[in-house]
């Protein structure tokens, strides 16, 4: 695949991350650790894979640090919100 045909992979990623986050948020209310756990470590691999294929591409942008910056945040605020409720 070519850079061009990626252009919008890194921000896809970031903003599926995003959108796991009230996922996360309603299987922790819930108290469904197991799959509380399994789809957290999911989002952090998905940051990791976005950022990957940003830098090798030389697809960075504005926008996508900020995208990629609000669903990290949303995500570390989850997670702690996650470890609060399963490990009081």
């Amino acid at each position: 695949m070519s850079a061009i045909e990626l252009r919008h992979l890194p921000n896809l990623i970031s903003a599926a991350r995003l959108t796991c986050v009230p996922v996360l948020g309603y299987l922790a209310f819930g108290g469904f650790s197991t799959w509380f756990a399994g789809l957290l470590v999911v989002a952090l691999i998905s940051d990791i894979v976005d950022g990957m294929i940003a830098r090798r591409f030389g697809l960075c942008s504005d926008f996508g640090s900020l995208l990629d910056s609000i669903a990290d945040v949303s995500t570390l605020c989850v997670a702690i919100y996650g470890i609060a409720v399963f490990h009081p």
